[in-house]
């Protein structure tokens, strides 16, 4: 529960003085004089803001030509914004190491902007601190510096990230409580008079008061800064604010396990639910912060939320504001649609309705809204939607498709270029596995009437002997032809011709195959035969047992989050259900503290995901 802040904020450009911005002029003596250097600071503000927005329509160029030549603090970090945006949509060293160029840059302006300001009393905010405005600034350029140092390869920098995110937290709380405070001060009947609220906004209000400090000072809230200002300066730190905190939240919220350390650097702890309702108050706004507070919630909901497997059914309507872990598809949609709209010409939101189409399992539509959306200026905005189009056609099993792109993604892009070419060549085998059912079931009936000494070809009895065995599992087992195969083929035409084979039985390709057997059957819910498969063959298994060159030592961890995924969808009855969950936490702390493995880091964010979701439970049942 949060406390309700009155509608008293609108970003409102055509009641600021929109005309370009120059930068801020050092403060004269005269009251005349401060009137103006007043308006000056409210001229670079919305100058840089309507500059560095463009880039959510696609325009890069006209976003850099706006910002050029603009010395103030807002259009430093307006510049590395830029420069933030096309680091993270690419993952790219050379990018990530300009953006933080771009960004201390930044920082070291909103600084020294921050220290005259604290001097001077010609401008400032009638909710916020004097500097306030730098105050957020800083806290930006550090928010993405520190992205961008975890994004980097450089583990000093990473460590350096996470001090920063601690630096940023305690300004952008500061900036918090302000707010706070000062509606906590407002008389009761002025506030009811200029807001307007409804009876029963009032009462939640007044339910609020006994929160604990922490709580109340979250600035997102039902009945929000939104109206009755002209002020840019308070829209700007207002939004501001619940965009950085939210996504600083965020970010701190789904540390997998492998880096839990790196949190001691930060000093707490993420309050994801606290991060979403601040980044959906923050996408209210019409500003670049608003841009990208609705880009992190997509992110969160269609990338990050949907790579999770212990997640709600999301039927209830108003789930989203009660649980932070629910899919709020309405939600998502009006967003997409007020995005779409205040951006048409660009290919970001597109790829963002394609992710919401691929997150529903309709994944023709994905690829065809992707296709759709053609190229863009912003060679970033180019990747993200090729590597889309190659995540879809690969699920969906367009090989030919699937392969292309990812090879595409080669020339976009150098994230991880090993990755590209490993799953296009993978495409290419599962291609060619259709080809060979193809061939395989065409073989028997080529058999002819040929005969050496009076009986039959033995390969051709070989061949239909074989065919029909394997054609009998696959309508016993369900599965296709070629994974009824069984020993290779290949090997055994080896040996018949002349070549000693062997058939390898290594534990950890069996450990992968039951592991990926077992997800099929859950998503078929089909929850017993999937526990039982890894009771069997997985659950057994000890940190050791894949341990060694070349071994593949991921499914075992794995193995007990899938338990634990399990059990979470398997419905009973509410004093079942307490049992269930109580034994999916155990699986789920296992898997959490198991010894280090390959893909860790990854696997790590569902492991991360799920034990938040058992900490919700827990409560719950009162465990």
């Amino acid at each position: 529960m949060f406390r309700v802040v009155p509608n008293f904020l609108s970003r409102s450009r055509n009641n600021a003085a929109a005309a370009g911005g120059g930068p801020a002029v050092s403060l004269p003596s005269s009251s005349s004089a401060q009137s103006l250097d007043s308006q000056s600071e409210s001229e670079a503000l919305v100058s840089a803001l309507d500059a560095v927005e463009l880039v959510l329509n696609d325009d890069i160029a006209g976003a850099e030509a706006g910002l050029v030549g603009g010395t103030s603090a807002f259009h430093k970090v307006a510049f590395g914004t830029l420069a933030f945006l096309k680091a993270v949509l690419g993952a790219e060293q050379e990018v990530m190491k300009e953006a933080s160029e771009h960004l201390a840059e930044a920082e070291a302006s909103a600084a020294h902007s921050l220290a005259k300001a604290q001097r001077d009393s010609s401008t400032g905010s009638g909710i916020y601190d004097k500097g306030s405005e730098f105050i957020l600034c800083q806290a930006e350029a550090q928010v993405m510096m520190a992205v961008v140092g975890v994004l980097s390869e450089s583990l000093t920098e990473s460590i350096r990230g996470f001090y920063r995110l601690r630096k940023a937290y305690l300004s952008l709380d500061a900036l918090s409580r302000m707010e706070d405070n000062f509606f906590k001060n407002q008389p009761a009947q002025i506030l009811d008079e200029k807001q307007g609220l409804a009876e029963e906004e009032r009462v939640r209000a007044q339910a609020v008061t006994g929160l604990d400090a922490e709580k109340q000072t979250t600035t997102t809230t039902t009945a929000t800064i939104t109206e009755e200002s002209s002020s840019p300066l308070d829209v700007f730190i207002h939004s501001g604010t619940n965009l950085m905190f939210g996504v600083l939240n965020l970010l701190i919220s789904i540390v997998p396990p492998a880096f839990s350390k790196l949190l001691y650097v930060v000093g707490f702890h993420g309050d994801r639910d606290r991060a979403l309702k601040m980044l959906w108050q923050a996408s209210k706004f019409h500003n670049i912060n608003g841009g990208l507070a609705a880009l992190v919630l997509f992110g969160w909901y269609n990338g990050l939320l949907g790579f999770c497997d212990i997640i709600p059914d999301g039927a209830d309507p108003d789930a989203d504001e009660q649980d932070s872990s629910a899919y709020p598809g309405p939600r998502l949609e009006a967003l997409l649609h007020e995005m779409r709209q205040r951006h048409p010409k660009s290919n970001i939101w597109m790829i963002e309705e394609a992710r919401m189409a691929s997150s529903r399992r309709d994944l023709a539509s994905a690829l065809s809204l992707l296709s759709d959306a053609g190229g863009s200026s912003l060679k970033q905005v180019e990747a993200m939607r090729m590597f889309e189009t190659s995540l879809d056609s690969m699920y969906a099993h367009r090989y030919e498709l699937c392969a292309d792109s990812f090879v595409k993604c080669v020339d976009l892009n150098a994230w991880s270029q090993a990755m590209y070419y490993f799953v296009a060549g993978a495409a290419h085998a599962e291609k060619h596995k259709t080809l060979a059912e193809q061939y395989i079931r065409t073989a028997p009936t080529k058999v002819g009437k040929k005969k050496m000494m009076g009986r039959q070809l033995p390969f051709d009895l070989f061949v239909v002997r074989k065919v029909t065995k394997w054609t009998e599992r696959v309508a016993q087992r369900g599965c296709d032809l070629i994974e009824a195969i069984g020993v290779s083929p290949l090997e055994e035409m080896v040996y018949l011709w002349g070549e000693q084979s062997s058939v390898l039985d290594e534990v950890d390709e069996k450990a992968s195959l039951a592991l990926l057997r077992s997800v099929i059957l859950r998503n078929l819910r089909r929850y017993d035969e999937s526990m039982a498969l890894l009771k069997t063959e997985l659950l057994p298994l000890s940190p050791q047992a894949l341990r060694g060159a070349h071994r593949d030592d991921w499914p075992a961890p794995a193995a007990h989050h899938e338990m634990a995924v399990n059990l979470a969808a398997v419905k009973v009855d509410l004093a079942a259900d307490a049992i269930l969950v109580q034994e999916a936490k155990t699986h789920i702390t296992r898997a959490k503290n198991w010894d280090r493995y390959e893909l860790e880091a990854r696997l790590g964010i569902k492991v991360t995901a799920a034990h938040a979701y058992s900490q919700q439970q827990r409560y719950q049942y009162s465990f």
